[in-house]
């Protein structure tokens, strides 16, 4: 019985050696690699369809009815605020300016003649070389060609509107983006004819559908072949 137990205890002990060997012989062929994490930011790649939207686009119409002589710009131009943009025919325009600076010259002499003219009446009404009457009528006439001073710088100041108006410049810096009249068409106010088409380019509004991007983050766009 003692040497029955004996060799059982002997196996035994042999078995759990193996195993704990074999164990250890696993534990050593795994090689871990260690890295240490630290805090980042990561970059990706997001192709999205969008839209680029203008915050101004301007139709632009005469003021003034006549034939297009010059249009001074083509569809892509880059145009400035106060740039003429299209030239309407202005002959009689300019006729109607030569027309009321004549006017005003010649009411201006004779408002300049009145006030050299009106101290020597009241010397003579003082001497009673002419009669209160007189002198009255004289005042009022000399006060009719002063309104009719006023009237004929008015009329230049019209004038010379209207001549500004033969011409038609842009209103904001942009873009031409339609030519829509031609060379040589005659053009109404009333209804308005449309000339052009000016879109403004700076700054550009670009909308899209973006889902994986959260609110706040940064985003940095490119548009090819956007001039």
């Amino acid at each position: 019985m003692i040497l029955l137990l004996g060799g059982c205890g002997s196996r035994e002990s042999a078995s759990v050696e193996t195993s704990m060997k074999t164990k250890t012989a696993v534990v050593e062929e795994k090689n871990v690699e260690v890295i240490t994490v630290v805090p980042g930011s990561v970059s990706y790649t997001v192709t999205a369809v969008g839209s680029l939207k203008t915050p101004e686009n301007v139709i632009l119409s005469p003021k003034k009815a006549g034939i297009i002589v010059q249009i001074l710009v083509k569809e892509g131009d880059r145009v400035k605020k106060g740039q003429i943009l299209v030239q309407l025919d202005d002959v009689d325009a300019r006729l109607q300016v030569e027309k009321a600076e004549a006017n005003m010259k010649q009411a201006e002499a004779a408002v300049e003649t009145n006030r050299s003219v009106l101290p020597r009446y009241r010397k003579l009404y003082e001497s009673q070389v002419i009669a209160q009457q007189t002198l009255d009528e004289l005042i009022l006439r000399f006060k009719v060609d002063d309104a009719k001073l006023d009237l004929a710088k008015a009329e230049l100041s019209l004038a010379r509107q209207s001549l500004l108006d033969h011409r038609i410049v842009s209103p904001i810096d942009g873009v031409v983006n339609l030519k829509i009249a031609s060379l040589g068409e005659h053009v109404n106010v009333a209804p308005k004819d449309e000339i052009l088409s000016l879109v403004q380019m700076d700054p550009l509004n670009w909308s899209s559908m973006f889902q994986r991007i959260g609110q706040g983050k940064s985003v940095w766009a490119a548009w090819p072949n956007l001039q």
